[in-house]
C-alpha cells in the first residue's frame, strides 16, 4: 500500500506548522524578573494604605 505523494507533503507541512507553534510559545516565566523587581520595590517602599488603583487601558 502506497501513500499518495500529496498526502505525504500535507503531513510534512502539518508537522512543520505544529513544530513552529510549539516553539513560538513564550516561556511561562517570561516576566518573572520584572515581577520580582516590583515586589522588591513594594517591600522597600510599600504603596499607601487605602490607595485607589486604576486598572485598564489609557482611555480614562
Amino acid at each position: 500500500m502506497r501513500i499518495p505523494k500529496s498526502s505525504r507533503w500535507l503531513a510534512m507541512f502539518a508537522l512543520l506548522l505544529l513544530e513552529k507553534a510549539v516553539n513560538a510559545q513564550a516561556p511561562a516565566n517570561r516576566f518573572e524578573k520584572q515581577v520580582q523587581t516590583y515586589e522588591t520595590a513594594d517591600k522597600i517602599t510599600p504603596p499607601p494604605k487605602n490607595a485607589i488603583l486604576l486598572v485598564g487601558d489609557s482611555q480614562f
